[in-house]
């Protein structure tokens, strides 16, 4: 089944659950969503700002490429609406062909909430975004490249939060332009006291013009260091389409 066909029918499945799913506690608690493969649905409310920041290491093949930054910031404009920065991650790849660092492109988008949970009902968002080509790092793309998505969420019982995306974006490859459709699943959990955990697929048409349909699974532990601000570890692998990447990675969210 198509990626973006499973996690419609999974989405539809979680809006069809039975029992109470009760307020939105659990999405808007600082957890998840440092990976950049799930966009959250619940918008950061007014009066408070919401910082994420990390670093990870990542092996692709024969190359290894450490990242320190990972900034993404989200502004409240009013109750629904948000601004997100995606700041310049700085990157060190490593390769056969030698050492290679600079810094990566920044990315703007705007978050919208159209609807609040309620029930059955979900959280839902729509987030467009634009890559701006800004970076240094060499390989990068030197096109301006925007993409819009559908963000659901849904708090089920048993302190579980579910997200899902839809999304298309406009993507470069060495100067081609194509399009390329994505979908993920988003998972996190309230384990024990202040340990919680997250986990999430995601899949994509294609990474590159003629590439193949491309995955990832990513999870992480989390831990709740106070109310507005939590750390994580974490890490992930892609398919062999996107070239079987593995990484790991910490990271630390604020929201206050």
């Amino acid at each position: 089944m198509h990626p973006g066909r499973r996690l419609a029918f999974v989405a539809l499945l979680a809006w069809a659950a039975p029992g109470g799913l009760a307020g939105q506690g659990l999405m808007t608690t600082p957890i998840g969503f440092r990976s950049g493969l799930t966009e959250g649905a619940v918008t950061t409310r007014p009066g408070t700002l919401t910082i994420d920041a990390g670093a990870s290491a990542r092996w692709t093949g024969g190359t290894t490429t450490y990242r320190l930054g990972e900034f993404n910031i989200r502004v409240p404009v009013t109750r629904r609406l948000e601004g997100r920065l995606y700041a310049n991650s700085y990157s060190w790849r490593q390769s056969a062909s030698g050492l290679e660092t600079g810094r990566e492109d920044l990315s703007l988008a705007a978050a919208a909430m159209v609807l609040t949970h309620h029930g059955l009902r979900p959280v839902a968002a729509i987030i467009v975004r634009l890559d701006t080509p800004t970076g240094n790092l060499p390989g990068r793309e030197r096109s301006w490249r925007p993409s819009a998505r559908w963000s659901l969420g849904w708090e089920l019982p048993g302190r579980v939060a579910l997200h899902c995306n839809l999304g298309i974006a406009r993507e470069t490859r060495r100067g081609e332009d194509y399009v390329r459709e994505l979908a993920s699943l988003w998972v996190s959990r309230r384990l024990a006291g202040r340990l919680g955990a997250y986990a999430e697929v995601f899949g994509s048409t294609r990474e590159r013009p003629d590439g193949p349909a491309t995955g990832y699974l990513h999870g992480a532990l989390t831990y709740l260091v106070l109310p507005w601000m939590h750390l994580d570890l974490h890490g992930g692998v892609g398919s062999a389409g996107a070239g079987s990447p593995r990484w790991i990675g910490i990271g630390v969210r604020q929201r206050g």
